[in-house]
């Protein structure tokens, strides 16, 4: 039933319109219009009827008009302009929707979709207000310039959708627990701002503004954060990713990122008839995101083409990925060149059967100068990465605790805080692991200043990793078990 109501209101959808009648409005609002409750459309134009594919403009000489679209209409355009005005439209199911060609909402006025189902053709341009409110709205290409979209609990929004520089999209805020999500279907590029609440998300999504994740949202788009972007996951988000991340954003985690992989995709139950538009290929979105860490498998078990490499995986290219006591768990994480990883909190998840693989190109810096990364998983240092260590004290200092296999590799830097003067061969256990792998090394160590480089010295047992501060010339890092800072004071 599902899948024939789906093909019944895409073949509307796809229905050419022809140039109709104008509809002809008072050039002011009639009483009934102006009030709280507002008048039909019907009313507005005095009972005349309504042709296939006419255009509907409330003009520009109306405020604070409300009109009810409460009959199934297709107009070949509709235009609000004016101020303070709002249409909402009530009518449409799957079968007979409410028809829509082009649709530009101006500036200070307001368009609410009040359930059913509605599908445009044309430009979807907004300046104003757009509400979804358990409805499904398809559309060809929607533009959201200024002003607020907000996709509320239990309804859809399908095609190709863009946030303006100043506009800001809301998805599934509202959704409390007796509620379903919202969900989104296609492409959407975001160059103001998102809130993703409660949400199930489909397609590809490019941010190159901010990202704000306060609810439970799940995607099974890929996405790609731009330089001048921002991703903040609050302390109450949960954003659940099952596909890939390229990111060059400021990345905050103060809540939990799952980047997972499934061996097949999560299977919805279907409560919402259209699942496609023409111009997104037929898919179907997960019910709801997880609470706990995903049980799931590793993209490097199952997967044999490149496109399934990237599924689970965040790629760091640029920008800073900062854990503020959160859990930042994909099943891999790849710390580019030009990127940086900072705070406290816990890379992978403790409760995830498959552990997370933490690959470093970059910078660490771990800490609140000092402070402590816990890695559910592994750790590959390659030659390129920099780990700077900070120092403050014999007992504070930063910290890497994984519990899985260490691979090392690139410059350690040993960075003295607040004074900091360490006495002759005082150890620093500042990386512990489960198994570090024998015959990889930091390549160099260096200190606080280019006159200190010459001063630090390493050398390795099998149950440590050392580094001495002395009058001797660097040498290479190797160990087994924990990696140890000993600095030495000079003699």
């Amino acid at each position: 039933a599902v899948k024939e109501a789906s093909k019944a209101l895409l073949l509307l959808f796809c229905v050419s319109l022809s140039v109709g009648q104008i509809i002809s409005i008072p050039t002011t609002p009639p009483a009934d219009c102006t009030t709280s409750s507002g008048c039909s459309l019907s009313s507005l134009i005095g009972g005349g009827s309504i042709g296939v594919n006419a255009d509907l403009e409330i003009p520009s000489t109306y405020v604070g008009a409300h009109v009810q679209i409460d009959t199934a209409v297709t107009l070949s355009t509709l235009t609000i302009s004016g101020s303070y005005n709002t249409i909402t439209i009530s009518s449409g199911t799957s079968d007979t929707p409410v028809q829509l060609g082009s649709v530009t909402v101006k500036a200070n006025n307001t368009l609410v979709f009040e359930g059913g189902a509605h599908a445009t053709t044309g430009l979807f341009s907004s300046a104003g207000a757009v509400f979804i409110h358990t409805s499904t709205v398809i559309v060809q290409a929607y533009e959201q310039t200024s002003d607020i979209l907000e996709l509320a609990a239990g309804s859809r929004l399908i095609g190709s959708f863009s946030v303006g520089s100043g506009a800001e999209a809301q998805f599934g805020v509202d959704v409390d627990s007796s509620s379903s999500p919202a969900y989104f279907e296609g492409n959407m590029s975001v160059n103001g701002t998102i809130v993703l609440g409660d949400v199930g998300l489909i397609g590809s999504i490019e941010i190159a503004g901010e990202a704000n994740v306060i609810g439970e949202a799940t995607s099974t788009a890929d996405i790609f954060a731009l330089s001048s972007s921002t991703i903040n996951v609050t302390k109450e988000g949960v954003l659940t990713v099952f596909g890939g991340v390229e990111s060059k954003a400021d990345v905050f985690v103060y809540g939990i990122v799952y980047i997972v992989h499934y061996p097949s995709p999560p299977t919805p139950s279907p409560t919402i008839a259209p699942t496609s538009s023409p111009t997104v290929a037929p898919t179907v979105a997960p019910t709801s995101s997880p609470t706990s860490a995903p049980n799931v498998t590793n993209s490097t078990e199952s997967s044999s083409s490149s496109a399934e490499e990237t599924i689970g995986v965040w790629t760091q290219t640029g920008g800073n990925v900062k854990i503020i006591d959160g859990t930042f768990a994909p099943n891999k994480f790849i710390l580019g060149t030009e990127a940086t990883i900072s705070g406290q909190g816990n890379i992978g998840d403790s409760g995830a059967l498959v552990k997370s693989t933490f690959i470093t190109h970059g910078q660490i810096n771990i800490g609140n100068s000092p402070g402590t990364i816990q890695v559910y998983g592994d750790w590959i240092a390659t030659s390129e990465s920099v780990f700077n260590l900070e120092l403050a004290s014999s007992s504070n200092f930063d910290k890497l605790e994984v519990s899985g296999t260490v691979q090392l590799g690139g410059r350690l830097n040993c960075i003295l805080l607040d004074g900091y003067s360490p006495s002759k061969d005082a150890e620093h256990y500042f990386v512990t692991a489960g198994y570090v792998k024998p015959y990889n090394r930091f390549q160099a160590t260096a200190g606080t200043t280019p006159a200190d480089v010459s001063r630090w010295t390493s050398q390795a047992t099998y149950t440590a990793a050392i580094a001495t501060y002395n009058t001797g010339s660097a040498v290479a890092v190797s160990g087994v078990f924990a990696l140890v800072c000993v600095l030495a004071s000079l003699l």
